[in-house]
């Protein structure tokens, strides 16, 4: 026997209780005969013609054939999500421009207070340089005065 399947009228579309598939049956509602057979759509489970190829409720192909050309046209179309993803495409481009400009602009702010730091440290070791040789020259100048004094007292008085 054949499993009782859910169905909907072909002529009228209203839903019908569980049926005996191969067996012919009348709607309830508008009195129409129509048999259950393979016109049955597995999508919405709307009775069909025999001889439909189509469902007369959603548009699902009823034959194998039918069923893998529809596939085969679905392969060629990309996926729902790729469809959202080239939807987004520009709103992600752009945000991420705005991203990579602030990155960006962070960087060379952070690389300018790098230089600016290492030009102080530069002119801080120039000063600290300039301290130290004239420090070194007084010295040097210093001890030159003391050889020179020693000298000229060994020369006056010998």
């Amino acid at each position: 026997m054949f499993p009782k399947r859910a169905a909907r009228c072909p002529y009228c579309h209203a839903p019908q209780p569980p049926m005996v598939e191969g067996e012919a049956a009348a709607c309830m509602y508008c009195g129409s005969v129509f048999s259950v057979s393979e016109g049955i759509c597995p999508r919405c489970g709307t009775a069909n013609l025999e001889d439909a190829e189509v469902c007369r409720e959603c548009g699902e192909p009823l034959s194998m054939i039918g069923r893998v050309f529809q596939r085969h046209q679905d392969a060629r179309r990309p996926p729902q999500f790729l469809e959202y993803a080239r939807q987004q495409a520009p709103n992600i481009k752009r945000t991420e421009a705005e991203a990579s400009r602030r990155r960006s602009d962070a960087f060379h702010a952070q690389e300018a207070r790098r230089i600016d730091r290492l030009h102080f440290q530069r002119a801080e070791q120039a000063a600290k340089d300039r301290r130290l040789l004239v420090i070194g020259l007084t010295a040097l100048g210093s001890l030159v005065l003391i050889l020179l004094s020693v000298a000229a007292v060994h020369w006056l008085y010998p």
